[in-house]
């Protein structure tokens, strides 16, 4: 039977509750367990499926979901999610989700994510993330993330992070970063890194660096400011301060050991995998380095030899900065090498 509340304006379709009625709201029972609190000039679609209920609420409603629930909300409802439920929400909605929902928001909702929530929040929404949340933040939207809550953060978004959060930042976002966060800036963002955040600046972004942070930097217009800053700056284009040997990982699973000269320059696009123009050969091992070659040839390029003793240059030399580019690769260190 259907229930329907004249005063209240609430009509519930696919009656399955027991339901019990107040002067301003009415709280609906499931096996003698509280299941939803519905407020004034409400309508809900109820239904039981296999280990929950999925309701629809639209203007103004007031839902409380607890127990693998799916809920979809308009008009600026309230909701209170628990249990892996899965909410989307439009129209101002505010939202409190813990314990692995899954949440995309519209339209200026509000939203705490608590407990591996994964949020999606479109069109000036704000959010409010705890404990390894994952948000992915568009169009001017608004965040503050901790305890390693991941974000990927787009379109003018602003973004404040805590306790080793990991950010990705497209167009314009802003950015504050403290306690080891680590940020991606891209597409002219700003970022405020604190506590010994690690940013990667790309494009045209701002990068305000404080205490310990430290700024791999992977645009020559990328512009760097730094206020009591301790940290390191690292770009992307090096020179040798001193003869160095380097790794690169040749067909049929050998190691070069390579030797770059005094003053050469090399650069990284992620500052784990280089590339220069020329190299000296040095040696040609296996990877246990139980026997030693003579020769060894690229792995893309079977007419490209390394010969010990001998230089190998390039045929050709990018000098933008870019990883899979025209010129002689390597790593910094033997392990990286072997495992490429």
């Amino acid at each position: 039977m259907d229930y329907k509340n004249e005063k209240l304006n609430i009509e519930i379709i696919n009656n399955i509750f027991e339901i019990e009625e107040g002067d301003e709201q009415i709280d609906l029972y499931f096996e003698q367990e509280l299941a939803y609190t519905i407020s004034a000039n409400s309508k809900i679609e109820a239904s039981i499926t296999g280990f929950g209920a999925e309701i629809e609420a639209y203007d103004d409603s007031r839902v409380s979901a607890h127990g693998n629930y799916l809920v979809v909300s308009h008009d600026r409802s309230h909701i209170r999610a628990y249990d892996n439920s899965e909410i989307e929400a439009y129209d101002k909605s505010v939202v409190d989700a813990r314990e692995r929902a899954v949440i995309t928001a519209y339209d200026n909702c509000s939203i705490i994510a608590d407990d591996k929530v994964e949020v999606e929040a479109h069109d000036n929404s704000f959010v409010e993330a705890y404990q390894d949340s994952t948000i992915q933040v568009w169009e001017n939207s608004s965040a503050v993330a901790f305890n390693k809550a991941e974000i990927e953060a787009w379109g003018n978004s602003k973004v404040i992070s805590h306790q080793n959060s990991k950010i990705e930042a497209w167009e314009d976002s802003k950015i504050t970063a403290y306690d080891s966060s680590e940020v991606i800036a891209r597409h002219n963002s700003s970022i405020k890194a604190y506590c010994a955040s690690k940013v990667r600046a790309c494009a045209n972004s701002k990068i305000m660096a404080y205490d310990f942070s430290t700024i791999y930097v992977d645009s020559v217009y990328t512009e760097i400011k730094t206020h009591n800053h301790y940290g390191a700056i690292i770009g992307q284009v090096f020179k040798a301060a001193k003869p160095i040997q380097v790794y690169k990982k040749l067909a049929d699973d050998l190691i070069a050991t390579l030797e770059l000269s005094k003053g050469q320059e090399f650069q990284s696009e992620d500052h784990h995998k280089c590339r220069t123009y020329r190299a000296l050969v040095v040696a040609i091992e296996n990877k246990d380095k139980s026997k030693s070659y003579k020769k060894g040839v690229s792995q893309y390029d079977s007419k490209f030899i390394y010969e010990v003793g001998k230089e190998v240059a390039a045929d050709k030399y990018d000098n933008d900065i870019a990883e899979c580019s025209h010129g002689i690769h390597f790593f910094l260190n033997r392990k990286s090498a072997e495992e490429y």
